[in-house]
């Protein structure tokens, strides 16, 4: 199977107006479209089920071995003031277990996911190399 693969700036826009015959987008651009059944999820591509699509299958599960998670944070230069990553790492461990944010979080169909700033390091890290390889891997049978 081949892929004519185009880049549009909100692909379920082009979906639902019959542009493209299939789209990859987050659960935040979708989901209404997916509620007034404009569109249908065909697979989830991260690594377990979400549980506002519980009924989805992961790609995994459908027998194609791969995955992919979209990861949000907030990030500081080189030289971040090591007070100023402190301030941030206690800011959002306490902002995370606000009614607002869980609410927010809820509304938005987003999985809270806290890291500290040490360990947003050392996952990105490992996340990169899987990257990498994930792209030569492509690269190399094209």
């Amino acid at each position: 199977m081949r892929f004519n693969i185009t880049s549009f700036e909100f692909s379920p826009t082009q979906l639902i107006g019959g542009h493209i015959d299939m789209a990859f987008g987050n659960v935040a651009e979708t989901s209404g479209h997916v509620k007034a059944k404009r569109a249908r999820v065909l697979a989830n591509m991260g690594e377990n089920r979400l549980p506002y699509y519980k009924d989805i299958p992961t790609l995994k599960e459908q027998g194609i071995s791969a995955s992919f998670t979209q990861y949000r944070g907030f990030i500081g230069g080189p030289n971040f003031p090591a007070e100023a990553v402190k301030f941030w790492d206690d800011a959002f461990a306490k902002l995370m277990k606000t009614k607002e944010y869980i609410e927010y979080m809820g509304k938005a169909d987003y999985i809270p996911a806290y890291k500290s700033s040490a360990e947003t390091k050392t996952f990105v890290q490992t996340y990169n190399a899987e990257l990498q390889k994930d792209a030569k891997f492509m690269d190399e049978n094209k």
